[in-house]
């Protein structure tokens, strides 16, 4: 994990608690890597009908994320800094995923919020996933896991 040179994390806004933002910060301070929180948006047809044009909604869209972003990772007041991107995407592990294969991306962190798709993150990541978890468990020694989904 040396070598890395940027994080993504998965940030789930609606989640009361950002474990894999909170454990990326801790490494990224270790390892001197660079921190992404990445989220998306999207509108449907009934949402858009409240705006005068798509523009106009998915800009209002985009500027309350970023907003609650800010707001969710300044309560936390990590040690590390932390960019901002967001995404018009109904399909959020997709525009993830297509985010991860920029070259300096090492390593995605998801939160247990998406536990339940985890088969399909594995598949469709292009770097490895941290699955981080609200508990702190300490080991006893070294982890090393390797898992061939297919």
């Amino acid at each position: 994990m040396v070598n890395c040179l940027s994080y993504l994390i998965a940030i789930n806004t609606n989640a009361p608690d950002l474990p894999a933002l909170e454990r990326a910060a801790a490494l990224a301070v270790e390892n001197g890597a660079s921190l992404t929180a990445f989220a998306c948006y999207y509108l449907d047809r009934k949402e858009m009908l409240h705006y005068n044009s798509r523009q106009d909604a998915k800009h209002e869209a985009r500027s309350e994320l970023e907003q609650r972003l800010r707001h969710q990772v300044a309560k936390l007041g990590l040690a590390a800094d932390v960019n901002y991107e967001t995404a018009w995407n109904e399909d959020f592990l997709k525009a993830a995923c297509q985010r991860a294969q920029h070259p300096d991306v090492c390593m995605m962190f998801l939160d247990r919020s998406y536990q339940e798709d985890l088969p399909r993150w594995l598949e469709s990541s292009p770097c490895p996933l941290y699955l981080a978890s609200s508990e702190v468990r300490v080991p006893d020694g070294p982890i090393l896991a390797a898992i061939d989904p297919r």
